[in-house]
């Protein structure tokens, strides 16, 4: 018996050891996107140029004259998980829908994380939106087992007013959706700020090894006046191969370090 608790033994320790020198990168992203800093209240996303290329945004359906838009600034600051973003306070850009500008009135372009919710349809200004943001294409050739973590939040009204997470496997030609991302709470932040919420999903397996893959997120709304702000916001985006992470969380889970009688390992 002995015999088997020392071979038992040998066998958990090897594998805590291996577990011990896993390297520290292994939850390191290979791929990110914080979209800078600086105010730049009113960059549409079009005008934004990331280190990782150029995001683009298309029409997924009817757009009125004052739908809402994707914008890349920082009147809602990407402020970290649990904050209450701001408006240009931290100067942390993040990629949110905001509000057209309605020059009659003198209201101007991307308040914040805001929306036009079609109440003043009535008067002809209209805004039903259906818009899809893209992301770069992003090379995932040696990746496998892809997650990506984000922080975002999101008001709206089900599914009427609302945000989609999307992905591509052949360079943005046919998209799939990822997740409805469900609505955060506003937390105790004053809108149309919110509280950033951490998030993380894997993509499905057309990622692996792929290296033309993109990330996306969808915004519509309608004209019934009935949403609520904040509208969709999200920053802080990183991917994973989570292969090596997949192991330690393996191994951390059935790893039991035999002790004896006396505590001895």
């Amino acid at each position: 018996m002995n015999q088997i608790h020392k071979l038992m033994r040998n066998i958990y320790l090897s594998a805590f050891l291996l577990l011990a020198s896993l390297p520290a990168t292994a939850q390191t992203p290979f791929w990110t996107e914080n979209f800078g800093t600086g105010c730049f209240r009113g960059q549409l996303v079009s005008q934004f140029m990331s280190v990782n290329g150029a995001w683009t945004e298309t029409a997924t359906g009817t757009n009125d004259p004052y739908a809402d838009i994707w914008f890349v600034s920082a009147t809602a600051s990407g402020t970290g998980g649990q904050n209450c973003s701001d408006n240009c306070i931290t100067n942390s850009r993040s990629l949110h829908i905001g509000n057209a500008a309605i020059p009659l009135v003198g209201f101007g372009a991307d308040t914040g994380s805001t929306y036009l919710t079609g109440i003043f349809c009535g008067g002809g200004i209209c805004s039903v939106t259906n818009k899809r943001v893209e992301s770069p294409v992003i090379n995932c050739l040696g990746q496998n087992n892809i997650a990506v973590s984000f922080t975002y939040y999101e008001g709206g009204e089900g599914t009427d007013d609302d945000a989609t997470m999307v992905f591509s496997a052949d360079g943005g030609i046919t998209w799939t959706i990822i997740d409805a991302l469900p609505k955060t709470a506003v937390g105790p932040c004053t809108l149309p700020a919110a509280s950033w919420v951490e998030y993380s999903v894997n993509l499905p397996a057309s990622a692996n090894n792929n290296a033309n893959v993109k990330i996306g997120f969808t915004w519509t709304n309608d004209n019934d006046g009935q949403g609520a702000d904040p509208s969709f916001a999200v920053d802080d985006i990183g991917l994973f191969n989570n292969i090596s992470s997949g192991i330690a969380a393996d191994i951390a889970a059935s790893v039991s370090v035999y002790t004896d009688a006396n505590g001895n390992i």
